[in-house]
């Protein structure tokens, strides 16, 4: 009789950690890797490979769940079956019915606090080094050939809305993965008004402070009469 309640209790609970871990990664880990993928331009492999570490979290979340609905599935297959019936009539007492869904639920008692202690840590812990890593070392995503980048200032009104301008204009000619060629960029200032070009021949990404390096280049400073200065 054990055997048989525990060989209904089995499928529905595998199916639970298989769906609850799913869902729990793809609302709390997935979403964010693909947004970070778009946005950020972090690789598909690295993406995957915090997907996956994250797993064991979701699972530790999911065990619990399941064992919850592996009883409430397997004990109301045998009830419509009337199989509860014929084994209460066979003289077994009700615990003995629910013990094997009691011993079920101490041994998933105690994969989870292996999880939480061991496993679950040493995971997201690997996941958060290996992201951070690679956000570190990802150079920005931009076009091969004609890059035109703005960048825009937000200022309070004194009405309690704001308005936004543009601050800076980069354009690139060529982009071969490393360097950018044939820069120009166009500042402005809190006024609005045109106040600095810069021309560069190339720029090289500094992964360590998350900057472009120019090469090459000269600064040309427009005075309000719209004079240049280099």
């Amino acid at each position: 009789m054990d055997r048989y309640i525990a060989a209904e209790l089995i499928p529905p609970f595998l199916f639970g950690v298989g769906g609850f871990s799913s869902i729990g990664v793809a609302v709390g880990s997935l979403f964010d890797m693909v947004v970070k993928i778009t946005e950020l331009g972090l690789s598909w492999t690295i993406a995957a490979q915090v997907v996956l570490l994250k797993f064991p979290e979701f699972m530790s979340y999911a065990l619990p769940i399941s064992v919850l609905l592996a009883t409430l599935i397997a004990y109301s297959r045998l009830s419509n079956d009337s199989e509860l019936i014929a084994l209460r009539s066979c003289g077994v007492s009700l615990y003995r019915l629910v013990a094997p869904a009691l011993v079920l639920s101490l041994v998933v008692t105690g994969i989870t606090f292996l999880f939480n202690e061991l496993i679950v840590p040493a995971a997201n812990y690997q996941a958060t080094i290996t992201l951070e890593k690679a956000l570190n070392q990802e150079k920005p995503a931009f076009d091969e050939n004609g890059i035109l980048y703005p960048e825009y200032q937000t200022f309070p009104q004194p009405n309690g809305t704001t308005t936004q301008t543009i601050k800076r204009l980069f354009y690139a000619n060529g982009f071969d993965g490393q360097t950018m060629k044939d820069l120009t960029v166009l500042e402005w200032s809190n006024l609005g008004k045109l106040n600095k070009i810069i021309l560069s021949e190339s720029a090289l990404w500094n992964s360590k402070q998350n900057t472009w390096d120019f090469f090459h280049g000269s600064i040309y400073f427009i005075s309000p009469n719209t004079s240049f200065q280099k």
